[in-house]
């Protein structure tokens, strides 16, 4: 426990104490402190003191980070860690700004950017000669090397074998991609550094003339119409200046300025969201995972909504889909899903289970995912690494599950085209059982042309209990 006001009492008391021990030596260290004081004081000494308070934050932070490996984990303190693979971070900043709203100053956000290189560099490995050189390809083959290990300690984000050590995935598709780094510059500006330099006292009229601004007198002494102008120009200045900030921050090649449209692109997790709805396809138990991550979308400003905010304490629109297990129990299994979101305390707006997902897919949804996966199917006079393309048989046996994906496909389309943001369990890739090609054309037929989609899929750990 620490209170300023407690420790001035302590200091007070010390004070008073001294004195009456004896009073020559305590008035004569107070004369001492002072005279010492003054001497810094005036003088300014050119010298590094330090920080008392900078020492305790790194031995606080030391001391709680081995402190967390020994605690043992438990639902109810669970953060989503985020391992966000971008690329060079500046060429995907609507995945950084994304992976920001669900971590906030809240959990763990580390960017990761695998360089794959055929960099040489000298190790000494046992029983080898020393001057041997090996490669980057080769060191990471070799299991007593773990290179960037992250699958040790509390804090840990794991890399990209998730599936094999029972972590957590996440897949963000945009429809305008995410990659821009052959359109953008990188530009050395912070955005808090931009909004330092740039604050101005200056306002633009209703002609957009620029005004100097006013002192408190010359204000008292406005009218009403002057001063909504007033507020009204410095409504347009902050506006410029967040334009101004955004373009420092993005620029064309050559430094050439960015097309507003491109621009929005680029912050559109940054913006407000249009309608705020998030739809959950919550199709499979995966500890949870599918319908946290959209519920603490809604709880940051781009996502909420003023009016249900006022008219039901909600902070967004979540909707959230289902599969039904029987057509006999639908209305049952919507109560039971809603009484379970209940317990979870997730505000939702509406709750829909859907009956007829086995279904067989319509003839326009059939060609269209024909045509995506012919170039990759089986060729007679062809010889393809297995796995790199899809097999006669392997199409006959995944009929089913193809049909599912198409279904699914079809009721996004009824559904969902409208959302701000689709979160859908991810598919499980099985290797040895899927091929990549059908696997990726399953996720293709799901996503193209949606909203925002964001495909997750748990550990099968729970992220989220009803239990207190």
């Amino acid at each position: 426990f620490y209170n300023s006001w407690v420790s001035l009492l302590g200091t007070l008391i010390c004070v008073v104490v001294m004195f009456m021990i004896q009073w020559e030596v305590a008035l004569a260290t107070f004369g001492i402190t002072i005279t010492l004081y003054l001497l810094v004081h005036y003088r300014k000494p050119k010298a590094n003191w330090g920080s008392s308070t900078q020492a305790q934050v790194y031995s606080t932070a030391l001391k709680n980070s081995h402190a967390l490996n020994k605690t043992a984990e438990h639902v109810k303190n669970y953060r989503p860690q985020l391992l966000v693979l971008s690329g060079p971070p500046s060429s995907r900043p609507s995945l950084l700004d994304f992976a920001y709203l669900l971590t906030k100053t809240n959990s763990l956000l580390i960017i990761g950017h695998v360089v794959k290189a055929v960099s040489e560099f000298h190790v000494i490995p046992p029983k080898q000669p020393v001057n041997t050189t090996y490669h980057l390809e080769n060191i990471f083959q070799k299991p007593c090397l773990d290179t960037f290990n992250h699958r040790s300690g509390k804090i840990k984000p794991r890399d990209g074998d998730a599936f094999d050590n029972h972590t957590a995935v996440g897949i963000l598709r945009l429809q305008e991609g995410l990659d821009y780094s052959e359109i953008l510059e990188e530009v050395p500006v912070l955005a808090k550094e931009a909004m330092k330099t740039n604050k101005s006292d200056v306002f633009f009229g209703e002609t957009g003339a620029e005004v100097s601004s006013l002192s408190t007198p010359q204000v008292s002494q406005m009218n009403h119409s002057t001063e909504e102008m007033r507020m009204k120009g410095k409504k347009k200045v902050r506006e410029k200046q967040k334009t101004h900030h955004v373009s420092q921050m993005y620029c064309g090649l050559g430094g050439t300025p960015l097309p507003k449209t491109l621009v929005d692109s680029l912050t559109q997790f940054q913006q407000k969201q249009k309608g705020g709805r998030i739809d959950v396809w919550w199709l499979y138990d995966d500890g949870g995972l599918t319908i946290l991550l959209p519920y603490i979308l809604t709880q940051r400003a781009q996502f909420s909504s003023a009016s249900l905010r006022r008219a039901q304490f909600s902070s967004a629109s979540l909707r959230v889909f289902s599969l039904a297990s029987s057509k006999g129990k639908l209305e049952q299994e919507q109560r039971s899903l809603a009484a379970l979101l209940s317990k979870f305390r997730i505000d939702y707006s509406d709750v829909v289970v859907v009956a007829d997902i086995q279904k067989k897919a319509t003839p326009e949804t059939h060609q269209e995912f024909d045509a995506l996966i012919e170039p990759f199917k089986e060729k007679v006079d062809e010889t393809r690494e297995t796995g790199t393309y899809i097999t006669s048989a392997e199409l006959v046996a995944k009929r089913d599950k193809s049909n599912r994906h198409m279904r699914l496909r079809e009721l996004l389309l009824h559904n969902s085209i409208d959302a701000s943001l689709i979160v859908m369990t991810l598919p499980m890739p099985r290797k040895g059982m899927i091929s990549a090609p059908l696997y990726m054309a399953w996720l293709e037929i799901l996503t193209k042309g949606m909203p925002p989609f964001l495909f997750v899929r748990g550990n099968q750990t729970s992220v989220i209990t009803f239990y207190s």
